[in-house]
């Protein structure tokens, strides 16, 4: 058994294949061009010396905090070759080392371009600074994480007595949720990619080939959720405006209410209400599948979404600002004029009500007053000549 464990050991800390991520036992990148703004320049790594390299930053909060402890490292080992590397330029590193970084006591390298970030921490799965990584003697990563938890690591490493077996199972977790986020983001752009082309058919008039592509597209992205939201929305709007289709849009329909209701969060009920509005907006109002509006209210009256009630009041009263223009629009769909124009009114006077907050630019604030009084205004004039949208084609 024990030989078992050493022969997995052995296979995790072998060379990555191409396209794996730079991890414990991986072979230390080559040093990018840096300026060195502090302590002599390291123009590249040597056989026979140990190095930490810190990726840092000049407003983060945490890397000044760990500056005092990599400060007792440096002192504690002294044949360490430490170097802390920030990603701008040497004119701000510098008058950061004349404010809060004035302690450091290690090399200090401006790498404005980002080089090392993206031969070393990219690769390596880091999703933000500070992180460290050593590199042993052999030219060879011998750990990678957060310079807090660096000291047992790092004494273990110069004393060649370090086990990295938890620390390589540890990089292989964290890097892999990484890795199955980055692969996310990249499907979700393909998704988006393809929603724009199917919403391109939407606005040719082409609806029966837009359902079609949606439908393979549902397929093609079942495991992309922002993408699936998306196409669903999508969906419904086919489904309400062509022909024969109205009950499997309402049932469809339903389901993404009750689903936004479920999840409770503000842009979630607002946008799936957007997307039922969007859905019955097309037909004239004798035709209208006033269904559709009747599930977006609920989600436009929710007062206090999950997400925003620990949020300040300011907050909530631009949601519900952003909200009451919403439910003005729907009964403006019903053909309900004087209920519509109450909304705006509604949304109007909380807008007249609000405060800047303590500190905030009130110029700024008045501009932006003036530009939301102004659309809804607009929207008011319209709801109260009572001529809803889809009775003007």
């Amino acid at each position: 058994m024990i030989n078992a464990i050493i022969v997995i050991l052995l296979l995790i800390t072998a060379d990555p294949a191409p396209g794996t991520p730079l991890t414990i036992g991986s072979p230390a990148p080559s040093l990018a061009a840096m300026t060195f703004v502090r302590g002599e320049a390291v123009k590249e790594l040597a056989e026979g010396t140990t190095y930490v390299i810190e990726f840092s930053g000049t407003t983060c909060g945490p890397c000044v905090r760990c500056i005092p402890h990599i400060n007792a490292l440096q002192k504690r080992h002294a044949g360490v070759v430490f170097m802390s590397v920030f990603g701008q330029d040497r004119k701000t590193v510098h008058a950061f080392l004349d404010g809060p970084g004035k302690s450091m006591a290690i090399r200090v390298a401006a790498d404005p371009e980002g080089v090392m970030w993206k031969t070393w921490a990219e690769p390596a799965c880091c999703e933000g600074i500070p992180c460290a990584f050593i590199v042993d003697k052999n030219l060879r990563i011998a750990w990678i994480g957060h310079p807090a938890e660096m000291e047992e690591p790092l004494n273990g490493i110069v004393a060649g007595k370090f086990d990295a077996g938890a620390h390589v199972l540890r990089l292989k977790v964290e890097q892999g949720a990484v890795l199955r986020q980055r692969r996310l983001e990249e499907q979700e752009a393909r998704g988006r990619a393809e929603y724009n082309r199917i919403n391109q058919l939407i606005l040719e008039g082409k609806l029966g080939d837009a359902l079609t592509e949606t439908d393979r597209a549902l397929v093609a992205f079942r495991d992309v959720p922002t993408t699936t939201a998306l196409l669903r929305g999508a969906r419904v709007y086919l489904l309400a405006n062509l022909p024969g289709h109205k009950e499997k849009a309402f049932d469809l329909a339903l389901d993404m209410a009750i689903e936004a209701k479920r999840n409770a969060r503000s842009t979630m009920m607002t946008n799936t209400a957007v997307t039922l509005l969007n859905a019955a907006e097309r037909a004239k109002l004798a035709e209208r599948d006033t269904r559709l509006i009747d599930l977006a209210l609920p989600l436009l009256t929710d007062e206090s979404p999950v997400d925003l009630r620990d949020k300040p009041e300011s907050t909530l009263a631009d949601y519900r600002i952003g909200n009451l223009r919403l439910v003005g629009y729907a009964h403006h769909l019903r053909g309900e004029s004087k209920r519509a124009a109450a909304a705006i009114r509604e949304a109007m006077h909380q807008i007249r009500s609000l405060k800047p907050l303590p500190g905030a630019d009130e110029v700024d604030f008045s501009k932006r007053t003036t530009l939301r009084l102004k659309d809804l205004e607009a929207a008011l004039e319209e709801y109260e000549s009572a001529r809803p949208p889809g009775n003007k084609r």
